[in-house]
């Protein structure tokens, strides 16, 4: 466990740091927090559920590398928390029904194409667009069974690890952002993030089961030039 842990903090440590090597483009420091909606996508008809919670939060670092005026083309990574909380249904047929309220919490790694257009003096569009890796931290799941009938189908709260969820999942990312400009060197910047997850992220069931969250933000940018 200890040695999974180093390796990650290792890759961690390369996605942020690497991008800082090349002194020669305009590098931004980025952070970021905020909240929105999270659900998930299954094959399984037997399968419903409800739009719930989604929070996030986390570093970056942003590249210009084209200047194409107007626009501005660049490369984006960092390291983001994103905790994902919702219910979801489970018919089981001519057993009983299942009713899971479950929360994961990630690890998110995003490499993403970067774009800038200049509104006016003050104001400057950004829109994203790439793909992320998550790394499972962990979760619960608090299941209700209707009816309950003991052994594997009863009530309660149960601990979710790498042995339920896989470990890694991946999907797809886009974003936009206002960077609203200060006279100083940090600028806020409120925007939207959308991840979308490729990956099935359940190993327990035969079914295939994705999430997606859409998080509103409020953050801040650094220019270190």
């Amino acid at each position: 466990m200890t040695r999974k842990y180093g390796r990650l903090l290792l890759l961690i440590a390369l996605v942020l740091a690497l991008p800082l090597t090349s002194w020669a483009f305009d590098v931004d420091l980025t952070v970021h927090a905020g909240g929105g909606a999270a659900m998930g996508s299954t094959d399984d008809d037997n399968k419903t559920g409800k739009i719930g919670f989604a929070a996030a939060g986390g570093a970056g670092v942003d590249l210009a590398l084209l200047d194409l005026n107007p626009l501005g083309l660049g490369l984006s990574t960092g390291a983001e928390y994103l905790y994902l909380k919702y219910e979801s249904e489970l018919v089981i047929p001519l057993t009983t029904v299942l009713t899971a309220v479950t929360n994961y919490a990630y690890l998110n790694l995003p490499v993403a194409l970067t774009g800038t257009l200049p509104l006016n003096d003050k104001l400057t569009l950004r829109f994203s667009a790439g793909g992320f890796a998550g790394y499972f931290l962990g979760g619960t799941a608090d299941n209700t069974y209707e009816p309950e009938l003991g052994g594997p189908f009863t009530n309660g709260k149960v601990d979710l690890d790498d042995s339920d969820i896989e470990a890694w999942q991946y999907g797809l990312r886009f974003g936009t952002a206002v960077e609203i400009k200060s006279r100083g060197k940090i600028n806020l910047e409120p925007g939207l993030l959308f991840d979308l997850g490729l990956t099935d992220t359940t190993i327990t069931q035969p079914s295939k089961d994705t999430f997606w969250a859409l998080t509103a933000y409020v953050g801040c940018r650094y220019s270190l030039f």
